[in-house]
């Protein structure tokens, strides 16, 4: 039974390959077709990548940053002065910090001191009036007697009481200078405090 099988299977595979030569006898082109369509598949599929590899080429073109290069002759029209980068160490203590001070209370402190300024001059001309009036009196009265001597001592106190006014003023300045150097930075208060009547306003300008 299995051999007329094998020889059944022997004469059906004889006969298709009979048809298949008597098919590309009579059509020679065939075989020419088929490889024309497999071409034309494969350069359509070619074509399809190109363009789509094409595309991307434009989306990157898009999206990317716009560069712009200039010739020397350029950069000089332009103005535009270029410079080489050069590495460098930036260290902690090359570090500084600011802030923004408001200088109103510099300017009350000019005011306080020039008060204090007024008042020394006043008190030392008070003091000077009464010192020579005190003289005066002393010479008097050792000269011609015709003072009374209640007037020197007078005159006396009323210098002595002018004294005690004009160390009281210079008193109050030292203080207003060492307020003023605790609450400003000594490179501030030591140029304010020098120049008598004025802050300087070299110092107020530097602050801003």
């Amino acid at each position: 039974m299995s051999a007329d099988r094998k020889k059944l299977f022997g004469l059906i595979l004889a006969i298709s390959l009979l048809v298949i030569i008597l098919v590309l006898m009579i059509k020679p082109n065939a075989s020419t077709s088929v490889s024309d369509w497999l071409a034309n598949i494969t350069q359509e599929h070619e074509t399809e990548a190109s363009e789509e590899e094409d595309e991307d080429d434009e989306d990157e073109a898009t999206t990317a940053p716009l560069l712009v290069r200039l010739d020397e002759s350029m950069l000089d029209y332009a103005g535009i002065e270029t410079l080489n980068l050069s590495s460098s160490t930036l260290l902690p203590e090359f570090k500084a910090f600011a802030a923004v001070v408001d200088i109103r209370d510099l300017i009350q402190w000019r005011s306080r001191l020039n008060r204090l300024h007024s008042a020394i001059t006043i008190a030392k001309v008070t003091e000077n009036a009464a010192r020579l009036e005190w003289n005066r009196l002393k010479a008097l009265a050792k000269g011609t007697g015709s003072v009374a001597s209640k007037n020197v001592n007078y005159a006396e106190t009323a210098w002595r009481e002018a004294n005690a006014n004009l160390q009281s003023a210079r008193f109050q300045l030292d203080d207003a200078k060492a307020e003023l150097t605790q609450s400003w930075c000594e490179s501030i208060s030591s140029t304010n405090i020098s120049s008598p009547y004025r802050l300087s306003s070299d110092r107020i300008d530097n602050i801003h």
